[in-house]
């Protein structure tokens, strides 16, 4: 059997589930981009933690050495 297009039917089925495949994988790119970006994120918030817990304890060192 064919379709209106002309393919048979079991090349549209083929054509959706390719389709949905597709959109499949994009959202789950997209999630794991995200994913990624919020650990970035976080990472660097720890890094500017890390550097002003190290500016403050400078600072005491410096304020009890003189």
């Amino acid at each position: 059997m064919t379709t209106e297009k002309g393919r048979p039917e079991h090349a549209n089925k083929f054509a959706e589930v390719h389709e949905k495949s597709k959109k499949l994988r994009a959202e789950k790119q997209k999630t794991r981009q995200a994913e990624l970006d919020r650990n970035a994120e976080r990472m660097q918030q720890e890094i500017t933690d890390t550097d002003d817990d190290l500016i403050i304890n400078r600072d005491i060192v410096k304020r009890d050495e003189s």
